[in-house]
């Protein structure tokens, strides 16, 4: 549905085990978000959402990954990732938070990976500033047709050896999303 204030999703990665998340970033492994944003109408909104996703491109989250990466997370959101729009909509925003189930991760407790991503909207239509009825330009401030939001692992490969002797395994997590919602 269309929209014109803010919309969010949240992306759950769910391991097996503590180890099995130290493993896989520690590997090298890592996990990799992308956003997109298509059809609509043919607005100077929604064409300014898809070039921002556009100059965003792929986000890489692995072991420590800067500013943010698994180490590093607690159970309070932290921004890992965020851009402005250009001028005119440079009050549009694209977010990606990241925090773990575990207050303090810099030991690799944790099991899971949340990340909160928020499309947030502050472009402010003129003719809604100069306090015009009627025609707006674009029309009613909205931004239309399908945001999709894309996580794939990056998988470290080849025969992994830790300090000791035997070889460990990188375990795929498991992948949970809310839909994408707000107004």
């Amino acid at each position: 549905t269309s929209w014109k204030v803010s919309v969010s999703t949240t992306l759950t990665v769910t391991f097996g085990s503590a180890d099995y998340a130290r493993w896989f970033f520690n590997s090298g492994s890592r996990l990799r978000i992308y956003a997109t944003r298509s059809g609509g109408a043919a607005t100077s909104q929604n064409s300014e959402w898809t070039n921002l996703l556009n100059a965003v491109g792929v986000f890489e989250f692995g072991a420590s990954t800067s500013p943010v990466g698994f180490y590093s997370l607690t159970n309070t959101n932290q921004i890992c990732r965020t851009q402005a729009a250009t001028s005119p909509y440079s009050a549009n925003r694209y977010t990606i938070n990241a925090r773990s189930n575990v207050a303090n991760n810099s030991n690799g407790g944790a099991t899971q990976v949340i990340f909160a991503i928020s499309w947030v909207d502050g472009y402010i239509d003129r003719d809604v500033l100069a306090g015009q009825p009627g025609t707006r330009n674009p029309p009613d401030d909205v931004v239309d047709g399908t945001l999709e939001v894309t996580i794939e692992e990056q998988r470290a490969s080849g025969v992994l050896l830790p300090s000791g002797t035997s070889p460990f395994i990188i375990v795929s997590p498991t992948y949970s999303a809310t839909a994408v919602s707000g107004s």
